[in-house]
């Protein structure tokens, strides 16, 4: 087995290296993940959206409000748009 330290000292501490980015690079990395934060909320609520529009429309199916062939033109529609 390796061997362990039981305690951080203040000498293993003080051998420590610590990086730290300049400010220029530090702000850019902020404004990465702050780009990063919005974009994952932005999906989030997306998904929230769309697992909302998934159980109104298979609960209209199971109820008969709605029928399979009234989606079809919906999803022709969709499928001409993203193609």
């Amino acid at each position: 087995m390796g061997t362990s330290t039981k305690y951080l000292t203040l000498g293993i501490l003080q051998n420590l290296s610590i990086l730290k980015p300049e400010y220029e690079e530090a702000n850019e990395i902020g404004h990465a993940l702050a780009t990063i934060d919005r974009k994952v909320e932005f999906l989030e609520s997306k998904k929230e959206k769309l697992e909302e529009l998934f159980r109104t429309l298979l609960h209209q199916l199971m109820t008969g409000q709605v029928r399979t062939a009234d989606l079809r033109g919906l999803l022709d529609g969709a499928d001409k748009k993203s193609g």
